[in-house]
């Protein structure tokens, strides 16, 4: 690899991360819930697109997976240092917030009930890979952008009153949830690809589903490990983030 590609590799995290910083800054500058979202999403679709349109979906994967790790790390530290000042930007952060401080609080709640958890994931699943199918990933991508930022709100809020926050914020994004956002990180890439290749003559032809295969069993082990590992490590995190956090 040359100097040149490293150069550019690092160019283009660096643009990446100073992206998804000004879109968070922006979208706190216009004050609406619904534009933030937008704002992390779009350019990021059309780099992905850019990529798979191009055949080199292992790249779109990679920077769909950074892209969705600096929305993590961006997101939580935003709501550490904000704090509920942007609670009105972030969709369904306090719904999200509530529910988890309950389950903080008592140990009951869908978060260590898999019966109840199970079936939220089911639906989510669903939905997701029918809007990755039908919109190219867009609508999607967009979907997981709300998740990712009241996911962190939820973290960064936690970091707040913790006498550990780097402990709290390891522990509040426990293993299976990034299991899980990145075999969704996978699905929305490699889904994304039926409807790009269809309105593409001259990509149609090269396009294999088999050729994807061995990525989509990894991201369908992703999401089953994502059950298995929640349903019996939820418990221990719980407890793991009650050693530091002053619940409000």
């Amino acid at each position: 690899m040359g100097w040149k590609t490293v150069a550019a590799r690092v160019a283009g995290v660096g643009s990446l991360g100073l992206w998804v910083v000004g879109a968070t800054w922006l979208g706190q500058m216009l004050g609406h819930p619904w534009v933030l979202p937008v704002l992390q999403t779009l350019p990021v679709y059309g780099l992905m697109v850019w990529l798979l349109r191009r055949g080199a979906w292992r790249a779109a994967i990679r920077w769909m997976w950074l892209w969705a790790a600096t929305l993590g790390v961006v997101g939580t530290l935003w709501a550490y240092r904000q704090g509920p000042a942007i609670a009105p930007l972030v969709l369904y952060g306090e719904t999200y917030r509530q529910r988890m401080l309950d389950w903080l609080r008592t140990g009951r709640g869908e978060e260590s009930d898999p019966r109840q958890f199970l079936r939220r994931h089911g639906v989510e699943l669903g939905l997701f890979v029918v809007t990755s199918l039908a919109t190219a990933s867009l609508l999607s991508m967009h979907g997981g952008t709300v998740l990712m930022n009241y996911m962190s709100y939820y973290v960064g809020s936690l970091m707040r009153h913790s006498d550990t926050p780097l402990w709290t914020f390891l522990t509040a994004w426990p293993v299976y949830a990034v299991l899980r956002v990145l075999a969704y990180v996978v699905l929305g890439v490699l889904l994304a690809e039926p409807l790009l290749y269809r309105l593409d003559p001259d990509r149609r032809a090269a396009y294999r589903l088999r050729d994807r295969g061995r990525w989509l069993a990894l991201a369908a082990a992703g999401l089953v490990a994502d059950v298995l590992l929640k349903a019996w490590l939820a418990p221990l995190y719980r407890l793991w983030i009650l050693t530091h956090v002053r619940l409000p």
